[in-house]
């Protein structure tokens, strides 16, 4: 048997990774679920879980993974979901307001063509 190393937690986030990326959302909770009993404090795999928590409607339940991600540890990534929440329960001008910031100084990335489109 193979042991379980605190670092497998990568790849079973890269694989959740992949399988949001293909839309099949059951196994990609699934390994998040995973990669966060290895290491429950990783903001990417946090930021990936609420991505795919946005992607599938389930508003409350990105809630409440953002809201366990303290500010001084939040990214970008995690201000970007953030902000899409905020879109949805319909905080708008709060949500565009920090899209605008977050935008400010970045280079033109994929994540910042997903913000000019959410900001219209």
């Amino acid at each position: 048997a193979i042991g379980v190393a605190k670092d497998y937690h990568y790849a079973r986030y890269l694989l959740a990774k992949l399988y949001v990326r293909e839309e099949l959302f059951e196994q990609a909770e699934v390994e998040l679920d995973e990669a966060r009993k290895l290491d429950p404090k990783d903001l990417y795999t946090q930021n990936l879980l609420a991505d795919l928590m946005l992607k599938q409607g389930r508003t409350a339940d990105a809630h409440r993974v953002l809201e366990g991600i303290p500010e001084t540890e939040s990214d970008r990534h995690t201000l970007y979901h953030r902000a899409r929440l905020w879109m949805r329960e319909g905080r708008k001008d709060e949500a565009k307001k920090l899209l605008r910031t977050l935008m400010r100084g970045t280079e033109r990335d994929e994540m910042y063509e997903e913000m000019r489109k959410l900001l219209g």
